[in-house]
């Protein structure tokens, strides 16, 4: 017979008084006009990682030009490091149409979006048994969660829901990510490994309604890969969560008939940064990326792109030693084929079963 297992009585502290590492304060800001950066764009040699430079702005220009989807799956560093407002420029522009965050990326937003405050001293708490111990984090998600799971909802529409409801306890909610997505109507979705996020601690959050939430934003991330044809899925800054839900999603799409030719993957680590402006402009304001590409109502997609090199091993098939490429940012075109190179979606992470992602140099956009 099973011992029922009884929850030791754990003391939490109140967010006050809790040592933040990232304010709200310190975060990038957006300007009203953005200069030009035709001259930066330039000076940037069409070779290695400004050859990728450049054809991760074409991927993107060219998949929303043509109505295909844009999906961002991202780490919570992305957050942590104050990038959330330059991102959210992204969501108003209609440039990105889904995010995917893992665990510890919505307690970041949400954290800023009630305290604009976020990411304790882990150091400094761990050794005084008060890492992940702060009340009103645990509490909130545990409740928001608890019951979206219990109405349907997914996580991450579980927690714009808290926010939507009350600007008094989420005043900084308009620089969340999950609230603009969720006020834009477009998909923002948490993938949740069990034990890794400290608001697993708390008595509020239950396993089943986490599960069951996490499990319903899958469900909805895997429709939207299973519609990614033409369109680009760009990791950024996840190293293990989302590059092994996208693999997932990839091989569902497959095995649902769905066809994905024209997909690229671009995949780049911290620190990115876009500034987009949701106004068309003309020719003479727009970068022009190839001779090819019609500009006439190309957004201002990315201003500036700064990422670390040795972001993907790719691996041919049939055992031949892998080839580490140096660049800040590896894109892929996705070609269906059974014999293509299977590539890591992320940093540093090999994939190596099936569907193949294909490398190339100079994938062609749509």
């Amino acid at each position: 017979m099973t011992k029922e297992h009884k929850k030791p009585h754990l003391t939490f502290y109140p967010m006050a008084e809790r040592h933040n590492l990232v304010k709200r304060s310190d975060f990038g800001v957006v300007p009203d006009r953005p200069a030009s950066v035709q001259a930066l764009l330039d000076c940037i040699p069409s070779i290695h990682a400004g050859k990728t430079f450049r054809q991760a702005i074409d991927a993107i220009v060219a998949a929303r030009t043509n109505g295909r989807p844009v999906l961002l799956g991202m780490g919570a560093h992305v957050i942590k490091c104050g990038l959330a407002p330059l991102l959210i420029r992204l969501i108003e522009a209609k440039i990105v149409t889904g995010i995917a965050l893992n665990g510890a990326g919505s307690i970041h937003d949400f954290e800023l979006a009630a305290f604009g405050e976020t990411s304790e001293d882990v150091g400094k708490e761990l050794a005084r048994g008060r890492f992940g111990f702060v009340e009103e984090t645990g509490a909130w998600m545990g409740r928001a969660i608890h019951q979206g799971a219990a109405s349907g909802h997914g996580l991450g529409h579980s927690l714009y829901e808290a926010m939507n409801a009350s600007r008094e306890l989420f005043p900084y909610r308009h620089e969340s990510l999950l609230w603009q997505c969720g006020k834009h109507g477009i998909p923002c979705t948490v993938h949740v490994a069990i034990g890794t996020d400290f608001i697993h601690l708390h008595p509020a959050v239950d396993g089943a309604s986490l599960g069951a939430a996490s499990f319903r934003d899958f469900e909805i991330v895997c429709d939207q890969v299973g519609d990614l044809e033409g369109g680009v899925y760009w990791n950024l800054g996840s190293a293990v969560v989302l590059p092994e839900v996208f693999l997932k999603a990839v091989s569902r799409a497959h095995n649902l008939g769905r066809h994905l030719q024209g997909l690229t993957t671009i995949s780049t680590t911290v620190t990115l940064m876009a500034v987009i402006t949701a106004d068309t402009i003309d020719d003479s304001r727009v970068p022009r990326m190839s001779s090819t590409q019609t500009t006439a109502m190309m957004p201002r997609v990315l201003q500036l792109i700064r990422t670390s090199p040795n972001v993907l091993v790719s691996d041919p098939i049939g055992g031949h030693s892998a080839h580490r490429h140096r660049c800040p940012s590896t894109v892929f075109r996705y070609d269906d084929q059974p014999s293509a190179t299977t590539a890591a979606a992320t940093a540093n992470s090999r994939i190596r079963s099936q569907p193949m992602i294909h490398a190339t140099n100079s994938p062609k956009v749509a």
